[in-house]
């Protein structure tokens, strides 16, 4: 369908968020406060040009089913980027209050 329109598709893997702002021409995972982020910490030039849809984040456990499972005091890992984490903090204060 893509060839047919005329897109050439080539499917890259990175190993990280950084690395697609260096090689790509245009990139639809990241969100603002990342670009402004990664702007001040590496130098991007990386300009928004169109907003795509945003996806909820959400927490996944292999042994618990629910929040209201989670024992006091359990460990939570979030991202540790700038951009990441406040979200996920934010997101982990909401959850447990």
């Amino acid at each position: 369908m893509a060839a047919r329109d005329g897109l050439d598709i080539r499917i890259v893997e990175f190993q990280d968020d950084v690395q697609p702002n260096a090689a790509l021409d245009a990139d639809s995972d990241k969100h603002l406060p990342f670009l402004e982020s990664q702007g001040k910490a590496r130098g991007d030039r990386i300009s928004p040009v169109w907003y795509t849809v945003t996806f909820p984040t959400g927490f996944c456990s292999k042994r618990y089913k629910s929040l209201a499972d989670l024992p006091h005091g359990a460990k939570v890992g979030i991202r540790n980027d700038p951009s990441n984490s406040g979200r996920a903090s934010g997101r982990a204060r909401r959850a447990a209050a």
